[in-house]
């Protein structure tokens, strides 16, 4: 009654019941037997029925559970009612084949509607919830739960930005797509960092600042020549600022004659090198020299 209350005024709106199906949930946090635990699963959808057309049964913990119990637990889930059963690696325990694995076969059997949605629900604790999310897809799963920035318990969930960005650089082929519009992640990773207080951290996939920059000298080298040398995911692309070559003290000389020029500046290769030693032995907050120093120190140079 609770959950309807709140969907009055939804215009797609969707009961969930988190219901598990792993013996140790099952044993350890209800501390009932698999045969109340199935009969709990039947009659809350068939209650939940009552008051709303759609309702979706998330199997918590779906990938420790018995696969023949999952799959009678589904069956019976099915006949009550659901519309779309989620399957939740709740503590992020799965592997991409485990996850095809245990789609496929659902999906395949004969007492599963073929109109059921079948949905991921994915932690990222061992870091795969990506790389999960994408095997589920794949294997026929049509709803992917997420959340932005990977917010989550513990390791969070899958990150959509991930997810997404993953879909439209290398899963086409696949025949995978989304229509939701990239353009607009920078903007709305920035919104719920702000709105929830937890910091992106730099290195972050995709939205992280330092994700497209580039400090090594090595890799600026390359990335003056071509910029697909070191950089799949053009940053504009995904609503955020242009990629950057900071100076460090991992920096070449390539990295500090385009930033020279940036700066109207121009030195001798002797100068350069002198430079550079200077960087390398230098103190600079977070490793990175600012254009204020750098100019400090080609003033120190030129006199």
């Amino acid at each position: 009654e609770a959950a309807l209350s709140c969907l009055e005024n939804a215009n797609n709106s969707r009961i969930s019941l988190g219901i598990p199906s792993s013996d140790i949930h099952i044993k350890k946090q209800l501390k009932i037997s698999r045969e109340e635990l199935k009969e709990l699963l039947y009659n809350s959808i068939t209650y939940a029925r009552k008051y709303h057309h759609d309702i979706e049964w998330i199997a918590i913990d779906a990938f420790r559970s018995d696969f023949n119990f999952l799959l009678e637990l589904s069956i019976s889930a099915v006949e009550a009612g659901a519309k779309t059963i989620t399957f939740a690696d709740s503590v992020g325990f799965a592997k991409p084949e485990e996850i095809i694995f245990t789609i496929e076969k659902i999906k395949s059997d004969k007492r599963i509607n073929e109109n059921i949605d079948i949905g991921i629900h994915c932690h990222n604790d061992l870091g795969l919830a990506n790389a999960n999310s994408i095997a589920a897809v794949i294997a026929g799963a049509n709803l992917v739960q997420c959340t932005i920035n990977g917010l989550g318990e513990r390791a969070g969930n899958l990150a959509l930005e991930e997810f997404i960005m993953a879909i439209k650089t290398r899963y086409k082929e696949n025949g995978l797509i989304t229509n939701i519009n990239e353009n607009l992640i920078g903007k709305m990773s920035k919104t719920v960092e702000q709105f929830s207080g937890i910091k992106i951290h730099p290195q972050k996939p995709i939205v992280g600042k330092n994700v497209y920059s580039h400090t090594s000298g090595m890799h600026q080298d390359a990335i003056i020549k071509d910029i697909n040398t070191y950089q799949i995911i053009d940053p504009g692309s995904v609503g955020l600022e242009n990629f950057s070559m900071p100076l460090s003290h991992m920096s070449g000389t390539k990295g500090i004659k385009q930033r020279l020029a940036m700066l109207s500046h121009k030195l001798d290769d002797e100068k350069i090198v002198f430079l550079l030693n200077l960087i390398k032995k230098g103190k600079f907050k977070n490793n990175i020299i600012s254009d204020k120093e750098l100019i400090s120190l080609i003033k120190k140079i030129e006199n």
